[in-house]
């Protein structure tokens, strides 16, 4: 897959740092709904906005195999999906077929595997990341990539 991780994806920065990029809120909110039509299933909470404890949006769809929510990192467009699950909790990545093709035919985000989330983290994997970053990294021990583009670190 080659490391998807970028200068900036933990949404962590130097003061001194340009400000990072942002992912579009309102393309997001459009996208949920259209997924939403074209798999049948609807959006059964408010779409969650990051927060300075998350550095991802949510949406959370009702599917007739459970909520699931789809991930947005706040500053680069990939997504990827986990169960639906209470703020503060660990999430548990999944893989939502449906949600992931409707997503993928937008053609706006890179939308992450169940594998991608859960691979192990490498030094080649960080090398892109900015010291402030690293620090962020050390402290928190994520233990696969997807615990670093979708994180809850205060």
């Amino acid at each position: 897959m080659g490391t998807i991780l970028q200068r900036g994806i933990t949404g962590f920065r130097d003061r001194r740092d340009q400000p990072l990029p942002m992912c579009d809120l309102n393309a997001f909110r459009s996208a949920c709904h259209t997924v939403s039509q074209v798999t049948k299933c609807s959006l059964s909470a408010p779409i969650q906005q990051p927060n300075n404890q998350r550095n991802f949006i949510t949406a959370q769809f009702a599917t007739p195999y459970g909520e699931i929510a789809a991930m947005l990192n706040q500053h680069f467009p990939l997504l990827g999906f986990a169960v639906a699950s209470l703020p503060g909790k660990q999430l548990r990545f999944v893989d939502a077929p449906e949600q992931a093709t409707a997503f993928t035919q937008l053609g706006m985000y890179r939308v992450l595997s169940l594998s991608d989330l859960q691979q192990p983290i490498t030094d080649d994997d960080l090398a892109s990341l900015s010291p402030t970053e690293i620090e962020q990294v050390n402290y928190w021990k994520p233990t696969s990539l997807g615990q670093i583009i979708f994180n809850a670190w205060d």
